[in-house]
């Protein structure tokens, strides 16, 4: 077995300890957007697959929350 390494833009900021803690919301938000970018960079049809997976049930829950 062999693993694909990509590598993601860092646009998040460091976490201190005195940083307000994440809400829900903008957690799920940022998954997606990490998400869209893996389907993009992933050269792997299953992990594609499996990040569009991923993706769509947060679309789907951040829809409702």
């Amino acid at each position: 077995m062999s693993a694909e390494i990509i590598s993601l833009s860092d646009r998040r900021r460091p976490v201190h300890c005195d940083a307000p803690e994440l809400d829900f919301v903008t957690a799920i938000d940022v998954a997606i957007r990490d998400l869209c970018e893996i389907e993009v960079l992933c050269r792997s049809p299953e992990a594609r697959q499996r990040a569009a997976e991923c993706r769509e049930m947060l679309v789907a829950a951040l829809s409702r929350a």
